[in-house]
């Protein structure tokens, strides 16, 4: 039955259950901005997508919106979906941030979005309720899943490209399913309809993992060379020189395989990977089981999963690197 899943008492959402409100944000003739975070992954775009055919689906329209870039090699053919310039946008009625922990991660989107009724969508802890209506599940894998539970509440049928969409973003968020823990099979169920609609896991896993050029392969072979281990083998860092990605003429940084990579050794608990950027620190933070990678991320304005996390600040990389080693020390009750 369509919206039988809404909880009549809480503005807080559970596990497949959908705050009220939401539904009736998307049902207006509006033009919405669907907008996502910068440095975009296929979880945040494949999100937009699906939510951008919800609200056509509806009677509104849609701008897809996105900062960029679009550097990883399965999320390119997006690219020319989204737009880029928020001077080029219509005028726009309503906005749906979707998998951003805070407004300021979508970029220059965010004063776009301005006075505007908002919607928030997302599945990461510490994520701001800055919306007039926000659908924040931290116990949901992936934002694709929230989506999902989305079309399932309004009965929308699911068409092949929004199938693929919400596969690709769920695949890119649990790992390939590496990183679903117990009482998770929902991502399972919801898969397993996108199977069933012709969406190929194989094609998926292609993508995801080739694209690779050899300039890219050097990149990680470089950091992987600066891998330094620390707290007996349980922290493990490395960075990436200023400019370093350009002079190698690599197409993008190859994290997920570097991640992979790192914790193949069976002390790591957590990895670190920084980089400078026109005068700001840029990090990713990825952890196996207990340190909290989106708390310690937030103490330097960014945000994500607990296992999965990164920030941008304009502190310099060794007090940021100083700050991250005390907090993993004081998460480990040293």
């Amino acid at each position: 039955m369509i919206g039988s899943n809404l909880t009549p008492s809480s503005s807080l959402s559970f596990k497949g259950i959908i705050p009220p409100g939401v539904l009736d944000f998307l049902k207006n003739p509006d033009t919405f901005l669907v907008v996502g975070h910068s440095e975009p992954d296929a979880d945040c775009l494949g999100s937009q997508i699906a939510l951008a055919h919800v609200v056509q689906s509806l009677g509104g329209r849609a701008v897809l919106a996105s900062a960029g870039p679009f550097l990883r090699p399965e999320i390119k053919p997006w690219e020319s979906l989204f737009l880029a310039d928020p001077d080029a946008c219509p005028r726009v009625d309503r906005a749906v941030v979707l998998d951003c922990s805070s407004p300021s991660r979508a970029g220059p989107w965010q004063a776009k979005m301005t006075g505007l009724p908002v919607l928030v969508i997302d599945h990461h802890a510490g994520t701001d309720r800055c919306g007039e209506v926000d659908y924040i599940d931290p116990e949901a894998p992936s934002t694709a899943l929230l989506v999902f539970r989305i079309y399932e509440a309004l009965g929308l049928p699911l068409t092949p490209a929004v199938a693929y969409s919400l596969m690709l973003a769920s695949c890119t968020d649990t790992g390939f399913f590496r990183h679903l823990g117990p009482a998770q099979g929902e991502t399972l169920r919801m898969c397993a309809q996108f199977s069933d609609l012709g969406v190929s896991l194989q094609d998926i896993h292609a993508l995801m993992t080739g694209g690779q050029l050899a300039t890219n392969l050097r990149l990680l072979g470089n950091l992987l060379g600066r891998l330094q281990l620390h707290y007996e083998g349980r922290l493990a860092y490395t960075f990436e020189e200023e400019g370093e990605r350009e002079s190698l003429q690599a197409s993008n940084r190859p994290s997920d395989l570097l991640y992979q990579l790192i914790f193949t050794i069976d002390s790591v608990e957590m990895a670190v990977v920084l980089r400078t950027e026109n005068g700001a620190t840029i990090g990713g933070l990825r952890s196996r089981r207990t340190i909290d990678c989106a708390q310690i991320a937030s103490g330097l304005g960014g945000g994500g999963h607990v296992r999965a996390s990164g920030f941008r600040t304009e502190k310099p990389l060794d007090q940021v690197k100083t700050f991250i080693f005390a907090e993993f020390e004081r998460a480990l009750g040293g």
